[in-house]
């Protein structure tokens, strides 16, 4: 009969990503609700396919999301204070480990292999470790009936075939794990909860590295104490073939046991039929990759949506449609003018960079979490202005005691047009003539480029306080025009702002070492 209606389940709920999405977001979820309200949860599963398979509603929308919409809102998880309310009435509590506790900045996990193999210096090792992979198990089934293998087998496969000594491969994959792997933040905070409650906890993980391994992976990130770690590897049995009955038989039948992971066959189903209740926690990147657009480096967009899928997703926070905006749309191509900028100044030995307010702002203040070795300043440039007039001289004025003292200088911005660029030159020149100056601003590919993916992008040229309107002296003084200020626009722009920052600083903190991962778009040269 259990059976039966896990397959019942499937069909109805899982199956169709919109009923799932939806069925997920409800406190009618969680087993003890169903318990006690079975009549209401079999109604609420029957509205919702109704709703999708019969009227064939679509939702959400696809791509482009506009900026009255966030992303993070669209499926709500359940809140954990209300599914620790659920969880306190089982005796121990059991997490899986891989998607569900810890995360890693990748869309498609294995793509942590390439990391492995430029360490290792072995070209095409992602391929090289994933068909190694499957040719232990292969063999493994063929002379046990098991598929579970452990790190140390995959790697003397590898030994043969590539010459790198096995005890080598094992320690370099595993300190990359270990530099790469990321807690889940909902589950931390539900893990800490229970911690506090004083629940017993146990994790059942189907993987490959052995169980003191996960346990480093789990303390690097936060998850102490557990009372057992159940590892396919070590028992060659895995959670759909005799894993969960193990652990079952292990706790004893007298004891209520509440599993959670991300996979429903392994996790849910597995549980299920082993007498263990449980719940689906889905992936953050089956919430997130639908509104996902694709870079042209498949390296790089498995990182952009790791991390953007895993911040938006996991079930903790919502943000505001301005923040997401900057995170998801506009972070990644400021990352990259940021990294080429920086090249520029190095190679051509500029000795400042100055930012010109009118959106230059943001791109110092990235530019400062990334790089500290080359000065810069942000400098105020008037909208409009004309030669041979009293406020292009006294722009010049301005520009020669700004940026007087050094013999190669940088002007970095984001929005003027070619006419200003060529005025701002100008002026420049005349003041200064003896210092050479760069004009660098991000190129009409880069702008049209994200035009196409949101319809928003002038938050980006926008300002987060008024606009310099011109430039005049006041009793032997330099001042200031500018123009009234917009409060609410101001307000979004810092949200816009605030998600690049946090965006940079996520991806700086995990691929810092790696400068091959700065190459966003594979299109520098379009970059002037």
């Amino acid at each position: 009969m259990l059976l039966v209606q896990i397959k019942l389940f499937y069909y109805l709920v899982i199956k169709n990503q919109n009923i799932c999405n939806e069925f997920l977001a409800s406190p009618k979820s969680l087993p003890e609700y169903y318990k006690n309200n079975m009549i209401f949860t079999c109604w609420f599963v029957f509205i919702l396919n109704l709703k999708y398979r019969f009227l064939r509603y679509k939702h959400p929308p696809a791509l482009p999301l506009s900026l009255s919409e966030a992303e993070s809102g669209i499926y709500k998880r359940p809140i954990p204070h209300i599914f620790i309310h659920e969880l306190l009435k089982y005796d121990i509590i059991s997490f899986d480990v891989f998607d569900t506790l810890l995360l890693r900045p990748f869309d498609i996990p294995t793509d942590l292999f390439a990391f492995v193999g430029d360490k290792l210096k072995i070209k095409n090792f992602t391929n090289v470790r994933n068909s190694v992979q499957k040719k232990v198990q292969e063999r493994k089934e063929r002379e046990t009936g098991s598929r579970e293998v452990t790190i140390v087998e995959i790697y003397e496969e590898i030994e043969k075939e590539t010459g790198i000594y096995a005890s080598e491969g094992v320690r370099v994959e595993f300190e990359t794990e270990l530099e790469f792997i990321m807690p889940n933040p909902y589950m931390l905070r539900i893990f800490e909860l229970l911690k506090y409650m004083g629940k017993r906890i146990i994790a059942v993980s189907d993987m490959y590295l052995s169980e003191a391994q996960i346990r480093l992976l789990l303390e690097k990130c936060s998850f102490y104490s557990f009372e057992n770690i159940y590892v396919s590897s070590e028992y060659n049995l895995n959670k759909n073939n005799g894993l969960f009955r193990l652990v079952r038989d292990d706790i004893g039948s007298e004891l209520t046991v509440f599993h959670i992971g991300d996979n429903f066959h392994a996790d849910f189903f597995g549980a299920k039929k082993a007498g263990i209740d449980a719940y689906y926690y889905r992936m953050v990147r089956e919430f997130g990759n639908k509104y996902r657009l694709e870079e042209k480096n498949i390296l790089i967009n498995s990182a952009y949506r790791g991390i953007v899928n895993a911040h938006l997703h996991n079930g903790l926070y919502q943000y505001s449609s301005q923040y997401e905006f900057g995170y998801i749309t506009s972070g990644l191509y400021i990352l990259e003018f940021c990294s080429w900028l920086h090249e520029h100044a190095i190679k051509n030995k500029v000795e400042k960079l100055f930012f010109i307010m009118q959106g230059g702002d943001i791109i110092q203040k990235a530019y400062n979490i990334i790089y500290n070795d080359v000065d810069n300043d942000c400098i105020f440039w008037p909208m409009t202005v004309e030669k041979n007039t009293d406020l292009s001289i006294i722009a010049g004025y301005y520009l020669r005691n700004f940026t007087g003292n050094y013999s190669c200088i940088s002007f970095v911005g984001i929005n003027l047009d070619d006419t200003d660029v060529l005025m701002l030159q100008n002026i420049f020149n005349e003041a200064v003539p003896e210092c050479k100056s760069f004009y660098l601003f991000i190129s009409q590919y880069l702008i049209d480029t994200l035009k196409c993916q949101n319809n928003y992008f002038n938050f980006l040229s926008k300002f987060t306080f008024p606009k310099c309107i011109n430039l005049c002296i006041k009793n032997d003084k330099l001042c200031f025009n500018f123009t009234e200020p917009d409060v609410k626009t101001y307000n979004d722009i810092q949200e816009v702002y605030k998600g690049i920052l946090d965006f940079i600083r996520q991806y700086i903190k995990t691929f810092v070492k790696y400068q091959f991962m700065f190459n966003i778009t594979g299109n520098r040269e379009l970059l002037k």
